[in-house]
């Protein structure tokens, strides 16, 4: 029965019913970056009153709250939590977003461009462009320097010295780029988009154009130590939760990884608040780097007698070291006497 308690006074202590209001906050859209939440997130970032592991920033990257998220990154919120069920907060990200990193599809890898993207009507004009090295619809069209100035892709013609039509060699001539009618041709045939997206059909000519803007180009993730690859329309929504994205310590403004913050906010950093580890609530938040000088002072910091050279072995917090002195005036002065009794 005692602890059944314990356990109820627990859940309803001061601190979990901020842990409540904040999450309701967060549920209600109404959520605000006040000091009281730092300070919540900094005390409880890991845990919620239920003892299910769940914390402020799961809740808020479930319902896409993105404005919270966002704070309780920055706040010191511990990207590595994981709920009872195994889901982190990025994977939590992934699942409301409907979002997964992609592998890097064939066409990509491929130097020209598939034939069966071109539309039925531009198919029989587009094999006059096919590339004799990769076997695909040339990209990036040069002219080779041999008497019939066979056509090449650009990446292509740089792992051959011979045409490999009419085997004449290169001799460090200059390749020319496809230009006149023929260009004017390659530019205006008509294909789907590489990436698979639908909302696009155009021309070879203004296909770049739309790559820099499809939303199903695939970007890799340029953070070092993330090797990931997504589609545009993904990516913002990883590069937030992204692990390895280096960021700025809001308190010292040391660069680290994102899945380190949490770690160093808690553990390293010089400027972050925090409690005695004697005194408790009974002291003043302080920072890390003041702990040594509050430790000189704090009345909680447990302390040895000063009458301790004379054999007195008692030691206290500071706060009831006169008390102790004033109770054993006669004892001490006793040590006193037989230590000086030993020099005579």
């Amino acid at each position: 029965m005692e602890t059944a308690t314990e356990e109820k006074e627990y859940k309803f202590s001061s601190e979990n019913t901020e842990w409540i209001i904040a999450a309701r906050a967060i549920v209600n859209g109404i959520f605000t970056n006040t000091d009281s939440v730092k300070g919540l997130v900094k005390r409880r970032g890991r845990f919620s009153p239920l003892g299910n592991n769940v914390t402020l920033l799961h809740i808020a990257v479930f319902l896409g709250n993105d404005s919270a998220a966002d704070f309780l990154i920055s706040a010191g919120s511990d990207l590595s939590a994981v709920t009872e069920n195994g889901k982190s907060v990025q994977i939590l990200a992934e699942e409301r977003h409907k979002i997964a990193p992609v592998q890097i599809p064939a066409h990509s890898l491929s130097v020209g461009i598939n034939k069966a993207l071109f539309c039925e009507e531009g198919k029989d004009a587009a094999v006059i462009f096919k590339c004799a090295i990769c076997l695909l619809i040339v990209r990036d069209p040069v002219v080779f320097p041999c008497e019939a100035e066979h056509i090449f892709c650009a990446a292509c013609i740089d792992l051959v010295t011979r045409c490999p039509f009419d085997r004449q060699p290169r001799n460090n001539q200059a390749l020319k780029p496809l230009s006149g009618i023929g260009l004017r041709a390659y530019n205006n045939l008509i294909l789907k988009c590489e990436n698979g997206c639908d909302e696009w059909r155009g021309t070879i000519l203004t296909m770049k154009q739309h790559t820099i803007s499809c939303k199903k180009s695939i970007l890799k993730c340029r953070n070092e130590g993330c090797d990931s690859h997504w589609f545009r329309e993904d990516f913002p929504t990883h590069r937030r939760f992204c692990a390895f994205q280096r960021v700025a310590c809001r308190f010292c403004r040391k660069l680290l990884t994102l899945g380190a913050l949490t770690e160093h906010i808690t553990d390293d950093c010089p400027h972050t608040k925090i409690q005695c580890k004697e005194g408790g609530d009974k002291c003043a938040p302080f920072k890390r780097r003041e702990e040594e000088e509050h430790m000189s002072i704090c009345p909680y910091h447990d302390v040895l007698c000063p009458w301790a050279e004379y054999g007195c072995d008692h030691h206290c917090p500071r706060h009831l070291l006169k008390k102790h002195q004033a109770e054993a005036t006669e004892k001490h002065l006793e040590l006193v006497k037989e230590k000086t009794s030993r020099l005579v």
